[in-house]
């Protein structure tokens, strides 16, 4: 991914036994003695294949770094998902580059080793094998059979697994990622990178490419390999002169935006498009207003125009240097990050939306704030070429979807977002976790809204997951729709809240709505939000129900046959529907 995804900004992995100069106060990793990571027993615990047969061969792009990673854990005994979790944390640390070094020179490797014990254990094992230190292989056997198997993960109080061998066999993509990021990697949560919820997406965007391979596989996709067509603003043009190789069609000028799209852009892709054509788009850094305008063109677009061609891709508009705009470009990434979630959210399915914005933020090299160097440019071109465009894997959960397609995979929720968590102002957060105006039946009382300032109380009730959910994928960015006793209406008296869609037709679930439940013996109720509707009937159901002490969310996402099969499977047979309530 370039020499930029190197996320110095790091506290790295525990101390092993040797002095380094610099303490952390929050690693509570035992330490692992020098001698003891450089003798462990080559045979223990990964596969005996680790040395000898896994093929790890590669050309040293990414994608096929990225194959060759999977494969090794893959026959060393690992499940997609915990392979998975563990390359979605290399991703963030390294980029899939064995060779990455940290700027500043701090960290290295595809985890980034960072402490002086573990760089002195890794070149010394390096040496004992007769490979260099950037040997892809190399890595992967030191990371395998000297640090992991006897690896604990516990770390503040928190046990995720009792041993390795437990993680291997985990079928919990985000529960290894957020493993591997506390107990293994240390990073500073402070940072974008360093959030589970972060993690948690490259890693799922890894077990959606790979999942189901051996690892003898070799059809996993290999990212954009055909002609791009480049349609772009001053920034494509600043990477057009960065790119002098591949397959590539530069349909770009500087200054340009939305009108430039429709008057001049489109028909010069028509004139060239072929259907072996993926589009790229960059645009809306030079007019971030025309959010909505942007998307109503290029879902229209890929009914017609752009039909015949391989993929349409969609970039986000990538971070700037506010410090250094300032005074010439009047740019806040604030307002770019309002025009990309606008975006993330709104786009058609066929359309993939990549999130580059993610990755740069606070690791980009510019001269002006706004346009990039070379080496930018370049990170951001191998970011597109490594792109997997079978499927848009970076929406929450699909919508209505057709034959099949829909999933609950890659669902992730911030819940210290505003839609969440209380606050009286419904601009600000959200109401209806802590209504004043509850029933006598509404739990935990006054501790209510002290909680929810202490972003625990939405950990708590289904209710306030339901209504955050409802008010985050239908009116984002808006003030809240529901009336404070929408709780109330759908789950005690059964009627429609509000003006919304209201239904009781179990078979005909309404998308992105709220369903409620009552148990057969009417003395259980639950709420949760229902993401998607299938042609065949099938439901993606997001919900909470965690207790007052849960250190978790309670959160699951799941794909169920109907909407009948999930309110039995969690209140019961002959659990009653409320209704549902949607926009």
């Amino acid at each position: 991914m370039g020499s930029l995804i190197k996320h110095a900004k790091k506290i790295k992995k525990a101390c092993i036994g040797i002095a380094t100069g610099v303490t952390v106060a929050t690693m509570m990793i035992p330490p692992i003695v020098l001698s003891q990571m450089i003798m462990m027993d080559q045979e223990d615990k990964c596969s005996s294949e680790a040395t000898g047969s896994i093929d790890v061969s590669s050309d040293g792009t990414v994608e096929e770094n990225k194959k060759a990673i999977w494969n090794y854990f893959k026959a060393s005994g690992y499940s997609d998902e915990a392979t998975a979790g563990i390359m979605g944390n290399m991703y963030a640390e390294s980029g899939f580059k064995p060779g990455a070094s940290e700027i500043g020179g701090a960290g290295y490797g595809l985890v980034q080793w960072t402490t002086q014990g573990y760089k002195t254990a890794l070149k010394n094992y390096a040496a004992q094998q007769g490979k260099e230190t950037s040997d892809l292989k190399l890595q992967l056997d030191f990371l395998c059979i000297q640090q992991l198997p006897t690896f604990k993960w516990s770390v503040r109080g928190t046990t995720y697994f009792k041993d390795t061998e437990e993680l291997k066999k985990s079928n919990s993509v985000t529960k290894v990622t957020e493993a591997f990021m506390n107990c293994f990697e240390r990073c500073n949560t402070s940072y974008v990178s360093c959030t589970v919820e972060r993690r948690s997406q490259y890693s799922m965007k890894v077990y959606n490419q790979f999942r189901g391979q051996s690892a003898d596989a070799d059809s996993a996709s290999t990212g954009i390999s055909g002609r791009i067509l480049w349609v772009g603003d001053s920034r494509t043009v600043g990477m057009q002169s960065a790119i002098t190789e591949g397959k590539n069609k530069w349909i770009c000028s500087v200054g340009k935006g939305y009108n430039w799209l429709v008057n001049t852009a489109i028909s010069k892709v028509n004139k060239e498009l072929k259907d072996t054509d993926t589009i790229v788009v960059n645009l809306g850094v030079n007019d971030l207003n025309n959010y909505e305008k942007y998307v109503t063109k290029l879902n229209s677009l890929a009914d017609s125009d752009w039909k015949k061609a391989k993929s349409i891709v969609v970039m986000s508009v990538n971070p700037v240097d506010e410090a250094k705009c300032a005074g010439t470009y009047v740019v806040k990434n604030s307002q770019i990050e309002k025009f990309n979630t606008y975006l993330k959210k709104n786009l058609r399915k066929k359309i993939v939306y990549v999130d580059t914005y993610t990755s740069l933020l606070g690791n980009i090299q510019t001269n002006d704030g706004l346009h990039y160097t070379s080496t930018t440019y370049k990170t951001i071109y191998d970011m597109i070429r490594d792109t997997h465009t079978g499927s848009s894997t970076d929406s929450a959960c699909e919508s209505e979807g057709s034959g099949g397609i829909l999933t609950a995979e890659g669902v992730m929720i911030d819940f210290d977002s505003k839609y969440y968590t209380y606050s009286a102002d419904i601009n600000e957060g959200n109401p209806n976790v802590c209504a004043v105006n509850k029933p006598q039946w509404w739990p935990y009382g006054a501790a209510c809204t002290n909680q929810s300032i202490t972003g625990k109380f939405n950990k708590m009730i289904c209710s306030s997951y339901a209504s955050g959910r409802y008010w985050d994928v239908n009116y984002h960015d808006s003030p809240y729709p529901l009336p404070t006793n929408w709780d109330q209406k759908l789950t005690v008296d059964h009627v429609a809240p509000g003006s919304g869609k209201y239904s009781k037709d179990i078979n005909n679930p309404i998308p992105k709505s709220i369903v409620s439940i009552t148990s057969s013996s009417g003395g259980t109720m639950h709420v949760a939000f229902i993401e998607g509707v299938d042609v065949d009937g099938s439901v993606v159901i997001s919900e909470c129900n965690a207790n007052r002490n849960e250190p978790k969310y309670g959160f699951r996402c799941q794909k169920w046959k109907s909407v009948k099969e999930w309110a039995e499977r969690t209140l019961g047979a002959g659990t009653r529907l409320n209704g549902f309530y949607g926009k």
